[in-house]
């Protein structure tokens, strides 16, 4: 199965309510995993924002700004406008101004991006917003289909984008960090099936460098090496079973070694605390 296109959603608070009709039309495109959609409502407790959104922003394949007067009033999202065009002139990423209400856009360089809806008619101009949104929608699915044409990759996206693509995805792993005794064998199982899974998406995209192939297939045999280990523990085996202990011992040990070559060799330093802390440079730096 093809990884959905991740989007990254940048909107005014002050749009909340069309921000919110607009996600009801896209609900059908993340049912068919053609899309994941990533906004600031994401952003879980204790989380420092900024890093999020920075850490989305960069990694996003679609970008979706949501236009309107309080958008272009507001500092930070001009900032998030400013690398979403950086990205698209790059060609790391599909930049989609969505037009919500009446602004003149047309002299900033997001203008020369052909917006939606068509026409770039402001959604609130409509007679019907549903139908406006219809339009959006429609035409998102266009672009998601037109990106995984191309193997979900746009043509300049960069190994660097790829491994904090990998990193990001492995710091909500539990697997990778949570105390041993705590760990289930059938949640470590399922845990390890899905990194193989998003390993083997990335291994897929075309024009790889060979170190980082290297690298993914170091993670996957590890996944898989763990899984063939494990699954044939009886069944109810709870936490603290020698053998899922060990297990996971030798996952964890390829895994963040691994982490920690792609960290080094792509001067990646934004890493989530539980994962990082988990890093021979993480006690490194704490020892000083």
């Amino acid at each position: 199965m093809e990884e959905a296109v991740e989007a990254f959603l940048s909107s005014a608070p002050s749009d909340k309510d069309l921000r919110d009709k607009l996600l009801k039309h896209l609900a059908l495109l993340k049912e068919e995993r053609l899309i994941s959609i990533w906004y600031e409502h994401e952003i879980s407790a204790g989380t420092d924002r900024q890093q999020a959104i920075d850490k989305h922003l960069n990694t996003a394949l679609l970008i979706l700004l949501l236009i309107s007067s309080d958008f272009f009033a507001s500092e930070r999202h001009r900032r998030e406008m400013q690398r979403a065009m950086e990205r698209s002139d790059a060609k790391e990423a599909r930049v989609i101004p969505i037009i919500l209400r009446p602004i003149d856009w047309q002299n900033v360089p997001l203008s020369k991006l052909q917006p939606l809806p068509p026409n770039g008619k402001p959604v609130t101009t409509w007679s019907s917003q549903d139908t406006a949104l219809y339009f959006v929608a429609q035409g998102i699915r266009k672009a998601v289909e037109e990106l995984r044409s191309q193997a979900g990759v746009p043509e300049g996206l960069t190994a660097r984008v790829i491994a904090e693509r990998v990193i990001i995805f492995l710091e909500d792993r539990r697997i990778l960090y949570v105390p041993y005794i705590m760990e289930d064998a059938a949640f470590c199982v399922s845990s390890a099936e899905k990194m193989r899974q998003f390993l083997t998406e990335q291994l897929s995209i075309p024009s790889l460098p060979d170190d980082l192939k290297t690298i993914l297939r170091a993670m996957r045999n590890a996944c898989r090496t763990f899984m063939d280990r494990v699954v044939i523990l009886p069944a109810g085996s709870g936490p603290g079973t020698p053998v899922l202990i060990e297990a996971l011992r030798e996952l964890r040990a390829t895994l963040i070694q691994q982490v920690a070559r792609l960290a080094a060799q792509y001067h990646i330093t934004d890493i989530d605390k539980d994962l990082a802390s988990t890093l021979p440079t993480y006690h490194e730096n704490e020892s000083k």
